[in-house]
């Protein structure tokens, strides 16, 4: 991960001592590189931008950051892998364009300025960037599909001030973004435990861009406009008519071609390795691909018999050959780590699997290993929890697939040594409208 950190004001020059100790605050998210850039016509408006550098695709100093464009007409600060960039420069390249560099980050800047806006269709990949483009005096600011990549911002439209970074303490570190809580925002979370579902975070002052959504900063006359809009959703109406193999077969490609495509990096790329079968699936598509020399797996134990994932994890390994690290998470680490935890998340966490997930990033590092591919979000895709559960019997029940019902009940009953409680009233009443 890179950190990113921005501020364009209408009326006065921001200072860069402002932004290095923003960028200072974010030193954990790129420890080989830091870069800044001002825009310096001498007039409104005052732009200046920060970069963190992680470095995975092109390790020289031609990937440093924040990047412009030959005739400095755009400038861009960037967090995240474009995981397709490959196929777009080449794109690219056969409209014309010339690169001098190997990193993706050239290759968001040459998009946007091929395509604008439109560029977003093309990106297959984790990110945050702005870019700031001089012609039409706008910062340009884009993230991902879901969010994996974080972008907060503050902006206060009555005096045309906008800060931006990938972390809020770098925001709040700026004289000009208030320290405040936002009270309707902190009773929402305590009352609901709800915390991304909108653009609001827990401080007044500062806003998350949300997930697959644009931000637009526009100088217009002799002040800004702000707008943001989403670029991408989930099409619900749209359906195919599938058999299930077929379907299975078509969920196979998209998945060794989306592990294919993580596996690009110039510096070594890890998994890690729960047990589980979204993370168990990763490793085994690697070893399909042919890519499992140099990989190592790193994973979390459990001295609690019935947390401990272990048996999985060393079924996983054997069958692949890939070597294993393992860590063991304790109380008393937790309780160490714990403010070092919050200082890095920034905002209340639910459990305690981000301590977990800390420990074996930390092996991962001690071994070498920069980049790891995780299996998070399958289970969300693919129903795997267990309040997925019972919609899925109704489903079955509401077709009178009975015999289907049965197994699926008996499966759970075996592996959870319980049957699940089905409420006769929510059955009758999905059952209902096909009666």
């Amino acid at each position: 991960m890179c950190g990113i950190v921005g501020i364009v004001d209408a009326a006065t020059l921001p200072r860069l001592g402002d932004v290095r100790h923003a960028l200072d605050l974010m030193r954990h998210r790129g420890p080989d590189g830091e870069g800044t850039w001002s825009r310096d016509d001498g007039g409104p408006p005052f732009v200046v931008l920060g970069h963190k550098r992680l470095a995975i695709i092109d390790l020289t100093d031609a990937g440093a950051q924040p990047m412009g464009t030959v005739d400095r007409s755009l400038w861009i600060t960037y967090n995240g892998e474009l995981y397709n960039y490959l196929e777009l420069r080449a794109r690219l390249e056969g409209l014309g364009r010339v690169f001098r560099s190997d990193s993706d980050t050239e290759v968001i800047l040459q998009a946007y300025e091929e395509w604008g806006r439109r560029s977003l269709d093309s990106f297959n990949g984790m990110f945050a960037f702005a870019i700031w483009d001089e012609r039409r005096r706008t910062l340009f600011a884009a993230r991902d599909r879901f969010g994996e990549k974080p972008f907060h911002y503050s902006w206060d439209a009555a005096s045309g001030r906008f800060a931006f970074a990938s972390e809020i303490k770098a925001l709040l570190s700026l004289p000009t973004v208030s320290k405040g809580l936002d009270d309707r925002a902190l009773y929402r979370f305590i009352r609901f435990r709800e915390l991304a579902a909108s653009d609001q975070t827990l401080w007044a002052d500062v806003r998350r861009l949300r997930h697959a959504h644009w931000l637009e900063l526009s100088w217009v006359g002799d002040r800004f406009t702000l707008s943001t809009a989403p670029y991408w959703d989930v099409d619900l109406d749209h359906r195919e008519e599938l058999s299930r193999e077929e379907a299975a077969s078509r969920f196979r490609e998209l998945f060794a071609d989306s592990v294919r495509l993580r596996l690009r990096s110039d510096v070594a790329v890890g998994t890690s390795l729960s047990g589980g079968l979204d993370s168990s699936s990763v490793i085994c598509q690697i070893q399909r691909l042919g890519a499992a020399e140099g990989q190592k797996a790193f994973s979390a134990r459990m001295e609690d018999p019935e947390l401990d994932e272990g048996r999985h994890i060393r079924r996983v390994l054997q069958a692949t050959g890939i070597p294993g690290y393992e860590v063991w998470p304790s109380a008393e680490e937790l309780e160490r780590l714990f403010s070092r935890l919050c200082y890095a998340l920034e905002e209340p966490f639910p459990t305690t699997s981000q301590f977990a997930q800390h420990l074996v990033m930390r092996l991962a590092s001690e071994h070498g290993v920069t980049v790891l591919l995780d299996g998070q979000g399958a289970d969300e895709l693919l129903a795997g929890y267990r309040p997925y559960f019972f919609t899925r019997y109704l489903d079955l029940a509401s077709g009178w697939r009975l015999a289907a019902l049965g197994r699926e009940l008996l499966a759970f009953r075996r592996r959870h040594g319980q049957a699940l409680p089905l409420s006769a009233k929510a059955v009758a009443a999905r059952l209902a409208p096909s009666l």
